[in-house]
């Protein structure tokens, strides 16, 4: 997305979205799509529309698609932030016809935008629907907006910080220990439900389903 023009904090984002389409070599499948890039829509006419053309490969338009940011989903929108790469994730899904030799002529050839989020959790929710996700990376002037809005929004619970035992004494440190060890014995151990390892796994869950369809 090339100098996008962004609305304010809670307005709305209007996006679409290119998909690419190429010829494999298999028995089992004869074409497989991907994203390839989210951009700002414009009045682009009637779509999707085909973009580039041949034999064994083509890119698609698809759009125009409505992104709203919503307060019930900071975490996920924090989580997006802070990860190595900020990300847009498109839920799509594949062609009825998978087949199909010419979308141009035969629409049953075509997949189909579902939505786009910047949430985190949101597109974790998708994933274990078992629908097909993909990244792209936000450009630094979205990621910009949406840190706004995330400050606004979402406050990070902060983390409570333990006094070093070399500072106790021998009868505070073992109260300590033993408190901890109570604490430990009531709480589940991090499960990919905590907030650090749900990014984690929606990084390395996007990075395994990326250009599979069914």
């Amino acid at each position: 997305m090339n100098a996008p023009t962004l609305p304010g904090p809670t307005g709305e984002l209007r996006l679409a979205v290119i998909l690419q389409r190429d010829r494999l070599h298999s028995a089992w499948q004869r074409w497989s799509w991907s994203v390839r890039d989210v951009l700002q829509a414009n009045d682009e006419g009637p779509m999707p529309r085909c973009l580039v053309w041949n034999a064994a490969s083509s890119q698609w338009l698809f759009g125009s698609y409505g992104l709203e940011l919503h307060r019930d989903e900071g975490e996920g929108y924090h989580l997006n932030l802070t990860s190595p790469s900020p990300s847009w994730f498109v839920w799509w899904t594949g062609p009825a016809d998978p087949d199909c030799d010419d979308p141009r002529v035969q629409p049953g050839g075509l997949p189909a935008v579902q939505a786009i989020t910047l949430s985190y959790n949101e597109a974790a929710r998708w994933m274990d629907a078992g629908e097909t996700v993909e990244i792209v990376p936000l450009p630094g002037a979205v990621a910009n907006w949406l840190a706004a809005f995330t400050a606004m929004a979402y406050r990070p619970e902060p983390r409570r910080r333990v006094r070093p035992q070399s500072f106790l004494a021998p009868q505070e440190r073992d109260a300590t220990l033993a408190q901890a060890a109570a604490e430990n014995g009531h709480q589940p151990q991090p499960t990919a439900g905590t907030s650090d390892n749900r990014a984690g796994d929606m990084d390395a869950r996007a990075a395994g389903r990326k250009r599979i369809h069914t």
